[in-house]
């Protein structure tokens, strides 16, 4: 029985143990919108040292009517810049992809897939690379500008239907396994002391021996 007790203590202190890591561990960004500029070929953002964020770029129906009138099977480019505070700038490329289009049907409208970059002002800010996203860590806070190069483009025309500054923030919908393991971690680790008090045995205490005369 007793060590029983013991053993079930251990057996919740390792439950809490795996709600704790779980619970702490389970964390994903989620982007909130800070800055957008619709039908532009730039967009301006006021951006906080430290904090992560991404730039989407959305394609517009003149976009999605040159990808299913062109037929691509390949990713298609579009140049863009970002602007820091101190008038640096990182140079960058998008690549655009979208599914061919079905007979009488548009195509979707193509997604940016990939991000290669040309240049980067490394005292303003960190990118992820490779990426998927115009994603970034800034590192100097301030006024911060994307723009689309429009000359450079050749397979579209036009700007795109918005550009969109997301700050990245860190939740946690499980956050309450934190506290249930912690509570978990403290039952299990008292019901394993106690236990553990219950296998020591009591010491025998030697008696006066009397010694007949």
């Amino acid at each position: 029985m007793r060590k029983r007790i013991f053993l079930s203590g251990i057996l919740i202190l390792i439950a809490g143990l795996a709600l704790l890591v779980s619970g702490a561990s389970m964390q994903y960004l989620v982007g909130v919108k800070v800055a957008e500029a619709i039908d532009s070929w730039e967009a301006t953002a006021t951006l906080q040292q430290g904090n992560l964020y991404v730039i989407d770029i959305n394609s517009s129906v003149a976009w999605q009517q040159s990808w299913t009138e062109g037929g691509f099977e390949d990713l298609q480019p579009i140049d863009a810049i970002i602007v820091s505070p101190d008038g640096n700038l990182t140079m960058l490329q998008g690549f655009f992809y979208s599914t061919p289009a079905v007979s009488g049907y548009l195509s979707p409208r193509p997604l940016l897939v990939e991000v290669q970059y040309q240049n980067v002002s490394s005292d303003s800010l960190e990118v992820d690379v490779p990426s998927t996203k115009i994603r970034f860590r800034v590192l100097e806070g301030g006024n911060f500008t994307c723009r689309v190069i429009e000359q450079t483009m050749n397979w579209t025309i036009g700007p795109p239907f918005a550009i969109v500054f997301y700050v990245l923030i860190p939740e946690n919908k499980y956050a309450y396994m934190i506290p249930s393991g912690g509570a978990l971690c403290i039952g299990g680790l008292v019901v394993s002391l106690l236990g553990a008090r219950s296998f020591q045995k009591p010491i025998a205490r030697k008696g006066k021996v009397k010694i007949r005369t």
